[in-house]
Parts: structure tokens; C-alpha cells; sequence
């Protein structure tokens, strides 16, 4: 068995940090989490279980460790319209979303989301020139871990502007500051 595995189900996002990791997986009764080592089972909330099952991908871009809880970002990716095989109106396009997961003791929930790039409603972020080649939502978010920080902006904001987004007291916080302003 890998990492990416426990009981033999491939996982749909494994949560790290430091001193531990909470491996998350799909079947056929919902979305389950364990502990690294397979045995200690983790309670998923519902409106958490429902955004992952909506996900195809999922990604944990950081974690903040605050006061025993432990707020991990992830950024997922799903279908714009899930049931249009592809066709009409961002029939193949893509949402992609934020996700402030909280771990605390047993429990995981979802304490905030936000949309960062979506077809159907016709914004995404914008890409540094830098990363232009990877044309992903990814490549557009500056992850300052050791400010618990991710700077981005939108395409519809003024060049010289970043988008901060934080957490504070378990949500996210989203301030527009001038390009040279700093994550302290």
C-alpha cells in the first residue's frame, strides 16, 4: 500500500502537516478521512463531504496552525455544469474554488470557500508573465507560507493591485493592497 492509498481506495486529497497527515477518500458510501496510518477515522461534515464530492481535483496549498486547530487551503476544480455532458454554456468548463478546511480534534469541516476562477460567471485570475506556459488557476496564486498569505489578482483589477487573502478567526479575508505591499 502507498501513501496515495488506504484500504486499498486511491485518495482524492491527502492533507499534510509537520506532525501528521488526513488522507481523504471517495466510495460508494461517501467521502471518508483517516490518519496517516489508516486507523483513526476523522468525522467529515456534511457541506465539506458535498464539496469534495463535487471536486475532480483537490490540492492543499497550506496550513495554518492556530490554537490547536489546524486550517488547511485547498484548491479544488469542478465541472462548471456537471450534468451537460460537455455541451451549451460552460458545458466543459470549470469552477474553481478555495477552501478553508478546519481540523480540530476528530472533526473536519468546511469553515469558508471562495470561487477564484469561474465560467460561469466569467472571471479567473491573472496569470504572471512569469507562468504564462502553465496556463493553470495554480500558477496565478503566489502562496507566501510563512505569512500564511496567497496573493493573487483578477484580471479585471488594476495591474499595480494584489488580492491578500488570509484567515482570521477561522474565515477567509480578502483585502485589495498595492503591488509592492508586503504579507506582515
Amino acid at each position: 500500500m502507498n501513501a496515495a492509498e488506504v484500504h486499498g481506495a486511491p485518495a482524492l486529497l491527502t492533507l499534510t502537516r509537520a506532525d501528521a497527515s488526513i488522507v481523504f477518500q471517495t466510495s460508494h458510501r461517501g467521502i471518508t478521512a483517516r490518519g496517516g496510518s489508516g486507523r483513526d477515522l476523522y468525522k467529515v461534515e456534511r457541506t465539506l463531504a458535498d464539496q469534495l464530492q463535487r471536486a475532480y481535483t483537490a490540492e492543499q496549498l497550506m496550513v495554518v496552525d492556530r490554537d490547536d486547530i489546524h486550517y488547511y487551503v485547498v484548491l479544488t476544480q469542478e465541472m462548471s455544469r456537471p450534468l451537460s455532458m460537455g455541451q451549451g454554456y460552460c458545458g466543459a468548463g470549470e469552477e474553481h474554488r478555495l477552501l478553508l478546511i478546519t481540523s480540530s480534534g476528530r472533526t473536519l469541516r468546511q469553515s469558508d470557500n471562495l470561487l477564484i476562477s469561474s465560467c460561469l460567471e466569467s472571471f479567473e485570475p491573472r496569470i504572471p508573465e512569469a507562468k504564462e506556459k502553465e496556463g493553470t488557476t495554480r500558477a496565478a496564486l503566489d502562496v507566501d507560507a510563512k505569512h500564511d498569505v496567497i496573493r493573487f489578482s483578477w484580471l479585471g483589477d488594476a495591474p499595480d493591485t494584489r488580492r491578500f487573502l488570509s484567515i482570521e478567526h477561522g474565515r477567509f479575508v480578502l483585502e485589495l493592497r498595492p503591488e509592492h505591499a508586503s504579507g506582515d
